[in-house]
């Protein structure tokens, strides 16, 4: 799967995902420290998903803090 995605007022681009497994509707980026990097340094993340039977629809993420709590995340992965 594809997702639109946009940071702060930049061009928008997208984000390949994985489906999980089982009943859960979960996806996994495809190239997780990619995005990652790509995160950093931004106010804002909008996506664009494609709700089932509703259509587009659009949800934002804050940044704000985003480094901050990257950092038990990085220790924990080792990268």
């Amino acid at each position: 799967k594809t997702i639109k995605a946009r940071l702060d007022n930049q061009k928008a681009f997208n984000i390949s995902f994985s489906n999980g497994q089982g009943s859960y509707t979960t996806f996994f980026a495809e190239k997780p420290k990619q995005l990652i990097e790509k995160l950093k340094g931004h106010k804002k993340l909008l996506l664009e998903v494609n709700v089932h039977r509703q259509g587009p629809f659009v949800i934002e993420f804050n940044l704000d803090e985003f480094e901050k709590n990257l950092e038990p995340v990085k220790k924990s992965c080792k990268f």
